[in-house]
């Protein structure tokens, strides 16, 4: 945790673990179990599972991992706001393009029925000087 700049609830979070849990086993008061232990190693992939279990040999399995993980993963999490974000403008403005041609298709007398494109008479603007 102290080399990925972590704390307990980061950990907790990003495992999925309960509450209180990292905390506790810190204090001694619990151990980790099996299934805490495989989250940990799941979500945190370079991590030795010997040095994690036994405190014996290298702490990372490889060196090819940034130390601070965590700032990639909200970088990743940023991203993918900004696309939803963006995809969310998008509908919205394919939304507006198709409510558009509508207004012009009516405008220049065009139906579009099931059956296919109808041209119908044009709608006459008038202006209030008329």
């Amino acid at each position: 945790m102290e080399y990925r700049g972590l704390n307990d609830n980061q950990v907790t979070v990003d495992c999925g673990l309960s509450v209180g849990l990292i905390g506790k086993a810190r204090k001694g008061k619990n151990d980790l179990g099996r299934n805490t232990i495989e989250k940990i190693l799941k979500r945190y992939r370079d991590l030795n599972r010997d040095w994690l279990l036994t405190g014996k040999g290298e702490m990372l399995n490889s060196e090819t991992k940034e130390p601070n993980s965590n700032e990639e993963d909200m970088q990743m999490k940023e991203l993918i706001a900004a696309f939803r974000e963006n995809r969310e403008m998008l509908a919205e403005a394919l939304d507006q393009n198709s409510r558009l041609i509508g207004v012009i298709e009516r405008m220049q007398g065009i139906d579009r029925s099931a059956t296919g494109v109808q041209k119908s008479p044009p709608h006459v603007f008038r202006t209030e000087t008329e």
